[in-house]
């Protein structure tokens, strides 16, 4: 059954316990939507995804409000909306207040530097998960390793999209060409 509080319930449980970048998050809906409540099949999610990657704006946000909106229509978007936004609403006022008593503790700066090393295992691990899924060749997990780094020194990403576009027009001609001989 396919109601609003189970909506908002399995958008809540992932927006409070999913932490990393997007593709975390991605991984986290299609096991809630796909596989535990059946609410979308494997195609429907993937062309969701794919929709959710060419819309501005965070990935795991445009694929949470297309799910809302396929499984709930409008009241499903705002159901979702409000689940997703809540966690974060209040960790981040609760970590605002914290860090105004603790924010130049030494010890809290240290724990934070630790953490690091953390988050970056969590954007890798999804990531890993996602290639070795696809089934990429070496030269893929090469690229991908290679725009990662890019985006992390800084190179602006609508470059790298434009690169990727030439490359990509580049690739499928000379494809193209290859088999017309």
């Amino acid at each position: 059954m396919k109601s609003l509080f189970d909506l908002f319930i399995s958008f809540f449980k992932i927006a409070l316990f999913t932490y990393g970048g997007g593709y975390v998050i991605v991984m986290m809906i299609e096991r809630e939507v796909c596989k535990k409540r059946g609410w979308l099949n494997k195609s429907q999610f993937l062309d969701d995804l794919a929709i959710s990657q060419s819309a501005p704006g965070p990935i795991s946000i445009n694929l949470s409000l297309l799910i809302g909106y396929r499984v709930k229509g409008v009241m499903g978007v705002l159901t979702v909306f409000v689940a997703a936004a809540l966690p974060s609403f209040v960790i981040l006022i609760i970590f605002a207040i914290f860090f105004r008593q603790f924010g130049e503790n030494t010890h809290i700066e240290k724990v934070f530097q630790g953490l690091r090393p953390a988050v970056v295992a969590l954007v890798i691990f999804p990531l890993l998960v996602f290639i070795k899924s696809k089934g990429l060749k070496v030269w893929e997990y090469i690229t991908v390793a290679l725009v990662t780094i890019l985006v992390t020194l800084g190179v602006p990403a609508i470059l790298l999209i434009g690169v990727g576009v030439v490359w990509g027009v580049g690739l499928v001609k000379f494809k193209n060409s290859k088999r017309s001989r």
